[in-house]
């Protein structure tokens, strides 16, 4: 039985049900940063070729601040500023994401910028297609996506004893709190 589980959940993995149709998610997986740099980026599904490098400054030999990421999307490079002094100390491990966070089946691209603290924070981007950019959404803890009503939730630890949970929906390209 548990075999037979871990088969459909691989399988089912990568499909999304949303008023009857399926539809491709795009859920990459995340592409690894440690201290030593980023570790291969890239994202290639049908005719979308997606690619991520990382721009730092050594601020001291066991720490570097991350200025930017650098996105190459079909051949086209955008250049995202991530939070300012957001470091990075030698032993951190962080991620780069091309999860679709706003639902329209497009990749979209994010950052941790958080590390080593209770909370995991991530600078967000959504690609707006028609003007062929990204749009900054913000700094959130970690969005846990329900595809399905289309939302985004966070969770973030206040203490050792309470949490913050907070819902969000889409207008558009912009966040817009549900519930708290």
């Amino acid at each position: 039985m548990k075999i037979r589980l871990t088969v459909v959940m691989l399988v089912t993995s990568g499909l999304t049900v949303f008023s009857g149709n399926i539809f491709s998610e795009y859920k990459a997986e995340p592409c690894d940063i440690e201290f030593k740099g980023l570790h291969k980026c890239n994202l290639k599904q049908g005719d979308l070729s997606m690619s991520a490098e990382l721009v730092t400054r050594k601020l001291a030999d066991d720490e570097k601040l991350l200025e930017s990421i650098t996105i190459t999307r079909n051949g086209i490079k955008h250049q995202l500023k991530i939070s300012p002094d957001t470091t990075f100390l030698e032993g951190d491990i962080g991620y780069i994401s091309f999860d679709d966070i706003n639902f329209d089946g497009i990749p979209d691209a994010a950052i941790t910028t958080s590390f080593g603290t209770p909370n995991l924070y991530l600078d967000y981007w959504v690609y707006v297609t028609k003007a062929k950019h990204y749009k900054k959404i913000g700094n959130y803890s970690r969005f846990k996506l329900d595809p399905v009503s289309k939302t985004v939730s966070t969770i973030t630890k206040i203490n050792a004893a309470n949490y913050k949970k907070v819902r969000y929906k889409w207008n558009k390209y912009d966040l817009i709190t549900t519930s708290r």
